[in-house]
């Protein structure tokens, strides 16, 4: 036994005595986890032998044996006090036998949800902790969980078992729900060179695209920084730039800094700034060409970008109108164009790559499925401006804005109810995200304003340009005695129907639909405050750049008081005193003396949401996803 290896078993223990004395006076615990102890907590239904396979030294925490426990820290450094004891000069034997030969006799360990456990040999993996070995050679038996009832770590778990015996991959774990279908898709989709040919592509996804990512991404000190999983990390930035061929360093760790930064950025941010008056110019600034003064630019280039042609499209119509507007209000001030017809995927990243090399200033994004490219944009060419229209919160780089349509769902709910004569009420949602839900949930809060035991079924439209498909599911709800029926979908532009908004099914005839009112969105009103802002300085590219750096990024929502969104009732079809009594619901909610979402409020499967007496604020509308008491979700979606 050399006086080295000795000497390196004392180093080993009083590190492990700093790291246990520093957890206990925290109050954490010092000693590694006991299966044992936790073997009454666990439901376990089988033992599989997995078999012989290199384990990540970081995933072993613990032990079977309780008194074993106490013989390490939380990271297997030993905490033997005495250098002459057996077990100390076991693990010097075997700190000699590993620096000359290496440990070549496997360990075997317990897994249970991916964390492992030591049955045999607690001391090597000691040793190889300290030596920052990376893996072990480990005979693996899984401890197998009752799958209910099924929280959130147990579906991660069995998703990450269906993915690894779909792909051989295990070294990449998800926190995320739903991450697993996903990256197993990307794994799929994936195409080498064609002068390439891969025995297995999964291994070289692993070896020469995720490794150097993990690598990178942990160098930038992301485990001190992010909640989120490295693997959950690896799924954004595939999402983002695509599956890269391979992952060079150097080429890399700029990009992925960036990543880093609005992933930080994304955990840590709160709503702060809601609504467009409480952020943007109420008047004018009367400095004109106060923009051009600081920067030396004669106008300010702005480009909106559309998913769908303008005349083919409620939606992009309305931008286009919006972009109409602010061009006429702000003049030579500005100079704006758009670009329709985009892909709503990573294909839209060509459009605005071209629209930076023209010299854009400010690209708006008008779609929420228009985030990945211009989050990739963001990030590769940080010195434009971006804009991105989304109730989702706004990134390191990406500003997000969006109308608070749950307004106008809520008055839609109230006319509803008030013109039907039964309380037989049906809705069409349509979007991505959580809007779907904060508008069938106001709709049905504002209904139940006026009919309290209301129930109200639901179908899910996946096309917002489809006026056939909608009329088609607006039959199946009408075949459930559903006459009065609310939908998202705007019309297209020229095509005559009454077949949108709020509307009333029960006529006869070729036409049988009446309508009552609709959500309108004025787009220019929130967009002259942005360009404002920019042309008076304090929306600025420098004063963009500074909020880069702030904990929490700013988002423009705009509502009925700020006139970007709002419910028009049908004069012609709806009596004057219920016109009356809208108008004075509309002033109560502007004037804030009505909620749409105030406490006791439950959701569909009788979980209180929100308390008694308390008022839904913006971060919990936007981070809804749950269908509130009184929607019957008939199931014609993924999303069901």
């Amino acid at each position: 036994m050399s006086q080295d290896a000795r000497d390196e078993y004392l180093n080993a223990l009083r590190k492990g005595r700093l790291i246990y004395f520093g957890r206990i006076t925290r109050g954490k615990p010092g000693f590694i986890l006991s299966l044992e102890d936790l073997s009454s907590q666990m439901e376990i239904v089988s033992e599989i032998n997995v078999g012989y396979e290199k384990v990540p030294i970081n995933k072993i925490i613990g032990t079977w044996s309780r008194s074993r426990a106490t013989m390490f820290t939380r990271n297997f450094l030993p905490l033997a006090t005495n250098d002459k004891s057996e077990f100390a000069i076991k693990w010097i034997n075997l700190f000699e036998a590993h620096m000359t030969e290496g440990i070549r006799d496997a360990v075997k360990l317990y897994e249970y949800l991916n964390w492992y456990y030591v049955i045999e040999g607690n001391k090597r993996v000691s040793v190889l902790n300290y030596v920052k070995a990376k893996t072990i050679e480990a005979h693996v038996i899984r401890l197998m969980p009752r799958k209910e009832p099924l929280t959130p770590e147990k579906k991660a778990y069995f998703d990450f078992l269906d993915f690894r015996n779909s792909t051989g991959i295990r070294d990449i774990w998800l926190d995320r729900e739903g991450g697993y279908q996903i990256l197993e898709e990307k794994f799929r989709e994936y195409t080498p060179p064609e002068d390439r040919v891969l025995s297995d592509p999964n291994e070289h996804i692993l070896k020469n695209i995720y490794q150097p990512f993990r690598d990178i991404f942990h160098s930038l000190g992301a485990q001190k920084k992010l909640r989120m999983t490295t693997g959950d990390a690896f799924l954004r930035y595939i999402e983002i730039f695509q599956m890269p061929e391979k992952i060079e360093t150097e080429k890399a760790r700029d990009e992925i800094k960036r990543l880093l930064d609005d992933l930080v950025l994304e955990e840590a941010a709160e709503l702060e700034k809601t609504d467009t008056e409480e952020i943007a110019l109420k008047e004018r600034s009367p400095i004109e060409g106060f923009y051009s003064l600081f920067t030396g630019k004669k106008t300010l280039k702005a480009l909106f970008l559309y998913s769908r042609e303008p005349e083919k499209s409620g939606w992009s119509y309305a931008h286009e109108q919006g972009r109409q507007y602010v061009q006429q209000e702000l003049g030579d001030q500005i100079a704006t164009d758009s670009m329709a017809g985009l892909p709503e995927d990573d294909g839209a990243y060509e459009a605005i790559s071209r629209g930076i090399e023209k010299g854009y200033d400010v690209i708006f994004a008008t779609s929420p499925l228009f985030a990945n490219p211009i989050i990739k944009a963001s990030i590769r060419h940080p010195d434009v401006m971006y804009y991105l229209c989304s109730p989702e919160k706004s990134r390191q780089r990406v500003r997000t804005y969006f109308g608070q349509s749950f307004e106008s769902s809520f008055l839609a709910g109230i006319l509803a109810s008030l013109m039907s004569e039964d309380g037989r009420l049906g809705y069409i949602a349509t979007g991505t995200g959580v809007e779907p839900y904060f508008r069938i949930n106001s709709f049905v809060q504002g209904a139940r304003l006026i009919d309290p035991d209301c129930h109200i079924p639901l179908l899910w439209n996946p096309f917002w340009d489809n006026p056939e498909y909608a009329r088609n599911l607006a039959g199946k709800l009408l075949s459930k005695h559903c006459s009065i029926i609310f939908q998202h979908s705007l019309p297209v532009p020229g095509l005559t129907t009454d077949e949108f908004g709020l509307y009333d099914l029960s006529g006869k005839g070729e036409n049988p639909a009446r309508q009552f009112g609709y959500t309108s969105w004025n787009w220019g009103k929130l967009y002259l405050r942005i360009l404002e802002n920019i042309l008076s300085g304090s929306g600025s590219q420098d004063a963009y750049q500074q909020n880069l750096t702030s904990a929490v990024p700013l988002n423009f929502w705009g509502g009925l008081r700020s006139e970007t969104v709002d419910f028009l009732v049908n004069k012609d079809n709806v009596p004057f005193r219920t016109q009356q009594l809208m108008e004075l619901m509309r002033n109560n909610l502007i004037h804030n003396q009505i909620h749409p979402f105030t406490g006791p409020l439950y959701d569909n499967l009788g979980t209180l949401k929100i308390p008694e007496g308390e008022e839904a604020d913006l971060n919990i509308i936007r981070n809804m996803d749950w269908l509130c008491e009184g929607v019957i979700d008939l199931g014609n979606s993924s999303r069901s």
